[in-house]
């Protein structure tokens, strides 16, 4: 976790620090509304004082530590209790409106420390409301229409205080809660990936080892076979045959590097511009190479992405695109590249399953559908994702994006 997101339960250090500092405002003015009452002036200043020194204080020890021990967090909540007693009971005493607000300090508790500290700090707080009783009560019938309106008004401030302050906090645990799940939501997601790559490699070199040689078998007594008839038709039917074994062997081939064989490659540095370059050559039909700063370095293996390249660029020209442009650009800690087309594009249930191993919409063409199950299955395994955008009639964007820095795979 982020050390400057350090959690006891719901609520970060960083974020309590900041709610605490809310109540300076008020104290601010209670401290400019009564500055013909010395107490209740030197009690605004001195919690005042103690919340901005507390602050500093859980501040310093997360910067230095990453971390804020729980026990630090109750003794800076016990001072709010302390100097929030203090100033109830130099206005108003028990009938004060606004002792409502130890509700807050109470839910701070429970929501930024264990069990213990919230224990401790709720018994705090009731002691402190029942000491009101004693050292200050209220005079109960001594009340004016203007005394009772304020002591009215009094508890309307104490509610939105109190109902604002919960908001916040609750408020902000409800984002942490859904931003948890859907972290969760892709971790789970990116382990059931792995576990089909995994799966689909284990069943690749099975298959790969057990049928390469029977198909080399077979193979080769059809060539002997050619020579020996004389047929046009049985000849052709050899033929037939013969290209059949191919296209199997390089099913093989293909399922075998689809399911991650050469993860091995350890990375290197490479310029970014001689990285495309190398990853171009061979091509049958070279795509337009957008403008690529030649100093940049990154350190991939090198073969793998040059590999993922190559089908991203098949796959567009195989779209039916007249356009094909290959962009590469360093984004932060990362490194983008874009393929661009102009052909065919795909609907939103198309583009769902893009990646897919074995799902292709060019079964006419021989496409086997794991040209972008290994590019977005080498994507996952370095450390990155892969990005579609496409509209139907108007061309696709697929995007590989890879840290600059890759571990050792």
């Amino acid at each position: 976790m982020d050390s400057a997101e350090t959690r006891h339960g719901g609520l970060t250090a960083r974020w309590l620090i900041r709610l605490r500092a809310l109540p300076m405002v008020v104290l601010a003015v209670l401290a400019l509304r009564n500055t013909d009452q010395p107490a209740v002036l030197w009690t605004c200043l001195v919690a005042a004082v103690l919340i901005m020194a507390t602050n500093l204080g859980l501040h310093a020890w997360l910067r230095r530590s990453g971390e804020v021990p729980a026990g630090a967090v109750v003794a800076a909540l016990a001072v709010d209790v302390a100097w929030l007693t203090a100033l109830l009971g130099l206005t108003g005493g028990d009938a004060n409106p606004f002792a409502a607000t130890y509700t807050v300090v109470v839910v701070l508790a429970a929501l930024s420390v264990p069990a213990w500290g919230a224990a401790t700090l709720l018994g705090l707080s009731v002691v402190a409301y029942a000491s009101l009783f004693y050292w200050a009560p209220a005079e109960l019938h001594g009340h004016d229409h203007a005394a009772m309106r304020g002591h009215v008004w009094g508890m309307f401030l104490a509610y939105v205080a109190t109902a604002g302050g919960l908001t916040v906090a609750v408020e902000r645990i409800r984002r942490r809660s859904e931003e948890t799940s859907r972290r969760l939501a892709a971790v789970r997601a990116r382990e059931a990936r792995q576990e089909r790559v995994a799966a689909l490699a284990t069943l690749a070199a099975g298959a790969s080892h057990e049928l390469s040689t029977p198909l080399s078998t077979i193979l080769v007594v059809t060539r002997e076979l050619e020579l020996r008839l004389e047929s046009d038709v049985d000849l052709e039917d050899l033929a037939l045959i013969r290209e059949e074994l191919l296209r199997c062997g390089e099913v093989l081939g293909q399922l075998s590097a689809g399911a991650g064989e050469g993860r091995g490659e350890s990375p290197r540095d490479v310029a970014l511009s001689a990285l495309v370059d190398g990853a171009l050559q061979g091509v049958a039909r070279a795509p337009t190479v957008e403008s690529i700063a030649p100093d940049v370095r990154i350190r991939v293996p090198v073969d793998l992405v040059s590999q993922a390249l190559r089908r991203l660029v098949d796959n567009a020209w195989q779209a039916g695109a007249s356009t094909v442009r290959l962009g590469a650009e360093c984004v932060d800690d990362a490194v983008r590249f874009a393929v661009r087309d102009d052909g065919r594009g795909m609907s939103a249930e198309v583009r769902s399953q893009v990646g897919e191993p074995f799902f292709t919409t060019r079964q006419a063409e021989g496409g086997r559908g794991l040209g972008l199950f290994f590019v977005r299955s080498l994507a996952h395994q370095l450390g990155g994702h892969l990005d579609i955008e496409s509209t139907p009639g108007a061309g696709s964007s697929v995007s590989l994006v890879l840290p600059s820095e890759v571990g050792a795979p």
